[in-house]
């Protein structure tokens, strides 16, 4: 199911993501007979398409080494990585997506500050918006800080209403930020994390690695950390 504006919820929602070259025509399922008690006027078709802008650099050295974004609890003291770099779900479409990273958590998760720095952004008053329907693309909660180096460090699909910080306060790494949630284009609770280069909705992502016991580490998608 997918929920959108003020908990509307439709019963089922398919949603495919599709590369095409320009002029191509591509069926991508058929409709059949409606479920009992339905009808066709119930269909809702939902479509956005843009262009796929490639990163310009998407091989690249790491630009920080950080810490994980989320804190173990007893209950999950592993986040399994659902979507790495340049994945192919949504990561991909965009340099200002390409170097990020989803890690799938309960909704209420601690994020935490990933390095010291001083909050740049938040916006956590969405609430019912979730699931995989395309007008979700335009509707998420977030947390960014500024961090060392002009980068600058977001967390996307937080839970509304868990901000613990305001724009303008200064963080260590570690700090508690915000809750994990699943508002805006979520498949299920997750956190997506990135790193770009001053921020903005038109900020290319930039890579990162974590810090660890063995040294720093990239993530990989089917990995838990």
């Amino acid at each position: 199911p997918t929920t959108r504006g003020a908990g509307e919820s439709t019963a089922r929602c398919t949603t495919f993501v599709a590369l095409l070259p320009p002029h191509t025509l591509l069926t991508l399922c058929e409709l059949t007979d409606v479920a009992a008690g339905a009808s066709y006027e119930d269909l809702q078709l939902e479509s956005d398409v843009s262009a796929l802008a490639a990163h310009p650099s998407p091989q690249q050295d790491a630009r920080a080494t950080l810490c994980i974004p989320l804190a173990a609890t007893a209950r999950e003291p592993h986040f399994l990585c659902t979507q790495g770099y340049g994945g192919a779900l949504t990561h991909r479409l965009s340099p200002c997506t390409y170097h990020s990273v989803d890690f799938r958590c309960e909704v209420g998760t601690p994020c935490v500050a990933c390095a010291d720095g001083v909050v740049r952004a938040v916006s956590d008053g969405t609430g019912n918006v979730s699931g995989i329907g395309i007008g979700n693309l335009f509707a998420w909660n977030s947390v960014a800080i500024d961090i060392e180096g002009g980068l600058v460090a977001e967390y996307v699909h937080i839970r509304k209403g868990s901000a613990k910080v305001r724009v303008g306060d200064s963080v260590k790494a570690g700090d508690v930020l915000c809750e994990s949630g699943a508002v805006g284009f979520c498949p299920e609770p997750h956190l997506h994390f990135q790193v770009t280069e001053g921020g903005g909705d038109m900020a290319h992502t930039v890579a990162f690695k974590f810090v660890g016991a063995m040294g720093p580490y990239s993530v990989q998608a089917g990995e838990r950390y």
